[in-house]
């Protein structure tokens, strides 16, 4: 496995195709879904709402220290703070996709 990374939004649209490329890749893939059910196939479900600090907060406890590879938030749109002073994202490649594709 080349690393862990986190895609929020991964059930469908461009989430889903990123958790599915990034796992063809080789990496392992915590797909932040709203039910199990709607992960990609050889992904690990997280339920994650960007929107909800607590579902963050359940996710961060989850992956802990990290490393993480890299995380993709392509649903919703957390604060930039909230974002920055997450402890798993520390010394991580960290990338935030908005709808139409663009990265920050």
């Amino acid at each position: 496995m080349r690393g862990t990374v986190v895609i929020s939004g991964a059930s469908t649209g461009i989430g889903r195709a990123t958790a599915l490329h990034l796992r063809g890749l080789g990496f392992g893939v915590l797909a932040g879904v709203r039910r199990e059910g709607d992960a990609p196939d050889g992904t690990t479900p997280v339920l994650l709402d960007v929107t909800d600090a607590a579902s963050i907060d359940a996710l961060a406890a989850r992956v802990g220290g990290g490393p993480l590879a890299a995380s993709s938030t392509t649903r919703g749109s957390p604060s930039a703070a909230r974002s920055s002073t997450s402890p798993w994202t520390s010394g991580a490649a960290s990338s935030r996709s908005t709808s139409s594709g663009t990265s920050r």
